[in-house]
């Protein structure tokens, strides 16, 4: 499971939004803005999550496979 963690305080929470899985992921840090790509149980799919400033995650899209990096393209 996902955990928030405060550097300066050192309270840390749970991430409710994506909850338990595969035990792997990965993150891409993208203009500014935080992802992390989340295997099902079965590594058949990848759920990308954006990690929001409030401390939650919403999903933007699942991608076939596992899918291990976001990289921009210009």
């Amino acid at each position: 499971q996902f955990w928030i963690v405060d550097l300066t305080t050192l309270d840390a929470q749970p991430l409710e939004d994506i909850g338990f899985h595969a035990g792997g992921f990965n993150t891409s840090r993208i203009d500014g803005r935080n992802f992390a790509l989340v295997p099902s149980g079965d590594y058949e799919t990848t759920a990308v999550y954006e990690i929001l400033a409030d401390d939650h995650a919403e999903q933007r899209w699942e991608s076939s496979g596992w899918s291990t990096e976001l990289v921009k393209l210009r």
